[in-house]
């Protein structure tokens, strides 16, 4: 299931896009249900283009006021923290294993926990994304 981790570093690459793209549009002034295209708006339009989901969630960030001065940051600082908890746990596939000092063959083990992979913190970082149309559905529950 080695998928699992690049379909987990494509979302955050798309978490970490779309929030860039906001804070651009947020710094630019710009209102989403203007009529006049911006800047903000033409750098924010390649995120939303294939992601409705997207669209819909960029009104929290703009405009409405509805979230917290700084949530776009404060994503940004939670997507790094995630990559930096994929790049401790990674899946690894062997026989006698020099890592866990333990047989385990065929079978792919979490480098740093030694746990079935995917292991319960990549269960926990994919948990937001449950609900993504690409999410690998031997994990859906």
């Amino acid at each position: 299931m080695e998928d699992l981790s690049q379909f987990l570093r494509d979302r955050l690459d798309d978490d970490e896009t779309f929030m860039r793209a906001a804070i651009r549009l947020r710094e630019s002034g710009a209102i989403v249900t203007s009529t006049e295209a911006t800047e903000g708006a033409f750098a924010l339009a390649e995120v939303v283009r294939n992601d409705p989901d997207t669209a819909a969630t960029l009104t929290l960030f703009t405009g409405t006021g509805t979230r917290a001065p700084g949530e776009a940051e404060r994503v940004l600082v939670e997507v790094e923290a995630k990559r930096r908890v994929l790049a401790r746990h990674t899946p690894h596939t062997m026989g006698q294993c020099t890592v866990c000092e333990a047989p385990h063959w065929d079978v792919q083990v979490c480098n740093h926990c030694q746990r079935a992979w995917p292991c319960p913190d990549v269960l926990d970082v994919a948990a937001s994304y449950t609900n993504h149309h690409a999410f690998p559905t031997e994990l859906r529950r």
